[in-house]
């Protein structure tokens, strides 16, 4: 199956595994690149994946291994 070229808020967020209130922190910080089309918001599949792959990973995440 093709993959989208662009898609919904929810269908990212369940594309990516995060929440509708996340992305749209991430929309409003600038850190997620959105198209509209009228009153409809589009995510395009490679900004969804930039964001994703610029989200820290577990060695670069604070915490106490211990």
């Amino acid at each position: 199956m093709a993959r989208p070229m662009a898609m919904s808020v929810p269908q990212a967020a369940i594309l990516c595994g995060l929440s509708r209130a996340k992305l749209y922190q991430f929309i409003r910080s600038g850190q997620l690149k959105i198209r509209k089309c009228g009153s409809r918001t589009l995510i395009r599949y490679e900004d969804l994946q930039e964001l994703v792959d610029s989200l820290p990973s577990p060695q670069n995440v604070g915490g106490n291994d211990g």
